[in-house]
């Protein structure tokens, strides 16, 4: 039989409040290290005996094999009371916890004089009640409520009369709750870094494809739901969710992005060269923007300005000589593109011109521009 032994002074352990509770947790732990040995070996009978510890001593553990039960000093816990060891330590480790996450004095001090009048259960003013809020700054909503509490505190914005909290009161209730309030961030940046893990946003979504798959130009993004906003951002994690839909969409765009990155045919398309000029330029000879804002011509001047349309079975032979003259109003972009101009495998091409800056003057004349204007 294996018997575990506590000193007579574990009243005293518990009255010590956190650093009794480790001591007494740390024998507890020696004593459920042993006992499974203990068990693995076929009930082999022992003692054990734990040291008083303190926060700078290192706990002994002695295992003596012993027939005898309760031999000896102290108070001897058998294992059919592990069911009130159990509850002890249960209500030793809410005490601690309450210990742990109590409001500092000062703070609640000063609360308690200055605030719990308007912000209690019954007023509540500001939806804010201080007698129900806890000091759990493991919860992220409470502690950003008590961020704010903070803030209003320190900028004078509580109490609403600056005369009610004297400047020596106020700087002693901000400097108690700043260092808990920083050493939780601390401990939340060590512990997970500087922001929690999230997915990507569509955007980013696309731009990872995009550099992985060597796509520059990959347009997946309104494949994807829209994401969520939270203060008017898209890159907040607890807005980014995933649903099974959402998923699906992904996994949908992926497929697009690596067929657009997969050759699909044993050979690669043969290698297709055309030059355009002339009247070639262009399907239409005349647009919404009227004459002045398209027409061809030769030496700077306009030719075939009666004719809205290609004649009959007119052929678009290369010239070389005829310009196409195309202005832009402010407010009117216009489009042109050359006849039959097709695309017959997707991908990228290579498009080269060449053009000149002109000014229109009366008669279809033009005029070499004096300065240049994008393209």
């Amino acid at each position: 039989m294996l018997v575990f032994g506590i000193d007579n002074e574990w009243p005293t352990l518990a009255r010590r409040g956190f650093e009794g509770f480790i001591e007494l947790l740390v024998r507890l732990a020696c004593f459920g290290l042993f006992y499974s040995i203990g068990g693995a070996a076929g009930g082999v009978s022992g003692y054990l005996c734990a040291t008083k510890l303190s926060a700078k001593r290192t706990a002994e553990c002695i295992v003596r094999k012993r027939s005898v039960a309760g031999h000896g000093k102290g108070i001897w816990i058998r294992q059919t009371m592990q069911p009130t060891l159990t509850h002890l330590i249960g209500l030793l480790l809410a005490a601690s916890v309450l210990h742990a996450d109590e409001l500092p004095a000062p703070a609640a001090a000063g609360i308690k004089r200055n605030c719990v009048g308007c912000h209690d259960r019954a007023s509540k003013k500001g939806n804010l009640d201080l007698n129900s809020l806890a000091f759990d700054l493991d919860d992220r909503a409470v502690q950003d409520r008590w961020i704010q509490i903070h803030d209003r505190i320190e900028k004078g914005e509580m109490p609403p009369e600056p005369n009610d909290l004297p400047e020596a009161e106020r700087a002693l209730m901000v400097t108690a709750l700043r260092r808990p309030l920083a050493a939780a961030d601390l401990a939340k940046i060590a512990k997970s870094g500087r922001g929690p893990m999230r997915r990507l946003n569509r955007i980013e979504f696309q731009q990872n494809l995009r550099d992985l798959l060597s796509l520059p130009h990959l347009d997946i993004r309104d494949r994807l739901p829209r994401d969520r906003e939270s203060h008017h951002c898209d890159k907040v994690s607890s807005s980014l969710d995933m649903s099974r839909l959402q998923l699906m969409a992904y996994l949908d765009a992926v497929e697009i992005a690596l067929r657009s990155a997969i050759v699909s045919t044993n050979d690669p398309p043969p290698l297709q060269k055309r030059r355009v000029e002339g009247k070639q330029l262009t399907a239409k000879w005349f647009i919404a923007g009227g004459r002045e804002s398209l027409f061809f011509s030769r030496d700077s001047k306009g030719i075939d300005l009666e004719l809205r349309a290609p004649p009959r079975g007119y052929k678009h032979e290369p010239d070389p000589s005829v310009e196409l003259a195309l202005f832009r109003s402010p407010g009117w972009p216009y489009a042109v593109w050359p006849d039959k101009l097709i695309a017959h495998t997707a991908g990228e091409y290579r498009v080269r011109f060449s053009a000149r800056s002109v000014v229109q003057l009366k008669d279809f004349v033009l005029k070499r521009g004096t300065r240049s204007v994008p393209m």
